[in-house]
């Protein structure tokens, strides 16, 4: 048994590498095939689920696997990669064997042409042969390891949407007035501006993608949508706040208390996402609905008549 050593190293570039292979080759959906295809390809083999058993005397060539377990009995020139489930090893891997969640088995007579990544320690026979190195990857999936990126990408969002909140404030101190005006005299307005922010604007950028032609108004409108929901928020915040500060002058005040409810709030995850769609699509339907409204000539009272002449006043 020929290993190198033994490297601990969290991230290896053929792991990103390969990582990336996969993401690209699922999204473009070529080469995805179910465990049961034919095994013999001159292009990689991806699996998205099941079992993948290349038999002795079969060559194929690379493997990805997202779910399910390889066993090697044959020979597969190139590398296999495995998200999540186990690899045994009984024939030759010309390159690489990373699995990102599961054990790896070598027994005797199997042959590993380049490097081992696994994020446990491998079973590996006396009669194996390794030509590279062993790798171990660990999978940090501590408190500390996911609390401190979410904590960065909500602060990032609390700071991104205060600053949104006060320049749109500034700019537009009766907007959110006007706002709730809209919700007291015209509720089935606001449902309608609700209901287009929700489920309108997504459905047409679907169906403009979907219709090919359409495809960059699809992904503009997509794109805007980051904009266009934060503006929601922001919404959603003000009218939070005006109904706790109704007063006149007071509409930076206001929101300053609305946002600090919703961000608050969105120290909780699950609220954070309910917050984020559903809350944004009702700020962004009754700014809809007010600006509506505001378009439409209000009636103004008819002119007095003068009376004709010679009449009597």
């Amino acid at each position: 048994m020929q290993i190198i050593g033994v490297d601990r190293r969290r991230v290896r570039p053929i792991l990103t590498v390969w990582l990336m292979a996969t993401a690209l080759l699922v999204a473009l959906g070529g080469g995805a095939q179910a465990a049961d295809a034919a095994v013999v390809t001159d292009e990689a083999r991806v699996v998205l689920s099941g079992t993948v058993d290349v038999a002795r005397g079969e060559t194929v060539r690379d493997l990805i696997v997202l779910h399910g377990a390889v066993n090697v009995d044959g020979v597969v020139d190139g590398s296999v990669v495995v998200l999540d489930g186990p690899v045994a090893v009984r024939g030759t891997v010309t390159r690489d064997v990373v699995a990102v969640n599961g054990t790896v088995v070598v027994e005797d007579g199997g042959h590993i042409g380049h490097d081992l990544v696994s994020p446990r320690s491998p079973r590996i026979a006396r009669g194996a042969t390794i030509d590279g190195t062993v790798h171990r990857v660990r999978t940090d999936w501590g408190l500390r390891s996911v609390a401190v990126p979410w904590f960065w990408s909500w602060l990032a969002v609390s700071v991104s949407t205060l600053a949104l909140g006060a320049l749109l404030t500034l700019l537009a101190p009766q907007a959110v007035d006007a706002a709730l005006t809209t919700v007291r005299t015209r509720p089935g307005g606001v449902l309608a501006g609700v209901a287009v922010a929700m489920v309108g604007l997504p459905a047409v950028a679907v169906l403009a993608i979907i219709t090919v032609i359409g495809i960059p108004f699809g992904v503009g409108l997509l794109l805007a949508f980051a904009l266009l929901y934060a503006v929601g928020y922001v919404a959603l915040a003000w009218l939070a706040g005006r109904v706790i500060r109704p007063g006149p002058g007071s509409e930076l005040s206001a929101f300053a208390v609305g946002w600090v409810i919703l961000r608050v709030a969105a120290l909780v995850p699950i609220i954070e996402g309910l917050l984020w769609f559903p809350g944004a699509a009702v700020g962004l339907g009754v700014l809809g609905a007010a600006a509506w409204r505001a378009r439409r000539p209000s009636s103004a009272p008819a002119p007095p008549t003068l009376p004709a002449a010679g009449a009597p006043a």
